[in-house]
């Protein structure tokens, strides 16, 4: 029964520090991911038009500027 334990308790110390290992790995990639994408970029208005103006001297009217 203890031997059964023990290996249980190394088990999940393994399954433990392996899943650390995965994460902090994940966590580095997702910061290189970043600072891949500074450049942005603007998409069209998919509704201008439909839901307010898509004059834009009229929305910034409507705006209040």
């Amino acid at each position: 029964m203890k031997k059964i334990l023990v290996i249980l308790a190394i088990m999940l110390l393994v399954g433990g520090l392996l899943w650390l290992a995965s994460y902090e790995k994940r966590d580095k990639n997702m910061d290189k991911q970043e600072t891949k994408h500074e450049e942005k970029t603007v998409r069209q208005a998919a509704v201008a038009g439909q839901f307010y103006s898509a004059d834009k001297n009229e929305l910034a009217q409507m705006m209040g500027q």
